[in-house]
């Protein structure tokens, strides 16, 4: 929730491509911590700093989209990067059945 609302503070003060390229920065941290961890205390600092980035993304991405896009095709790229994140969702699930 901190990362979806420092999200638009972020985006107005240094601008969507920018706030994009600083959510990689917690992202990044995040995902090095969890892939080294060595005890559960990296994984829940791994997870925290992910959710702060992806919470800055969650809101940027679809502001971006918005002003890139033609006005005939913004809601069905917004339809899709939402679709998009519902359907990895899923397949991460599915995945899950199959591995142990």
């Amino acid at each position: 929730m901190v990362g979806a609302i420092a999200s638009g503070q972020i985006a107005e003060c240094i601008g969507r491509e920018g706030s994009l390229m600083i959510a990689a920065i917690p992202n990044i941290i995040g995902w090095l911590a969890i892939s080294f961890a060595k005890d559960s205390s990296f994984l829940y600092m791994g997870r925290l700093l992910e959710g702060f980035g992806v919470g800055i993304i969650s809101y940027v991405v679809l502001v971006y989209i918005a002003e890139i896009a033609p006005q005939n095709l913004r809601g069905g790229l917004g339809s899709v990067n939402q679709l998009s994140i519902t359907i990895g969702i899923m397949l991460a699930y599915l995945l899950g059945l199959f591995v142990n």
